[in-house]
């Protein structure tokens, strides 16, 4: 984890969007004009890009949890055997 990157827990996802977007910006400037400080923004954006991911993930198991227990299990439609 980047030492400067924020606490990811009390951020909402519009501001964890909102950040990757600005920081994916100013990368594409820093690139452009060679800086040096491409490394370190690229590991903060992969710790951003990471808990997005996570919150992703999150999302779907729940929504896979309240499939099953509504009784759409996605298990039962693809029966290859």
């Amino acid at each position: 984890m980047h030492p400067l990157a924020p606490d990811f827990d009390d951020m909402p996802d519009e501001k964890l969007n909102e950040k990757i977007k600005n920081l994916n910006s100013k990368m594409v400037s820093a690139y452009r004009s060679g800086s040096q400080a491409v490394g370190q923004m690229r590991m903060l954006m992969d710790d951003y890009q990471e808990e997005r991911r996570r919150r992703d993930k999150e999302s779907l198991d729940k929504l896979m949890e309240q499939s099953k227990q509504d009784g759409n299990d996605w298990d039962d439609i693809i029966d290859i055997g």
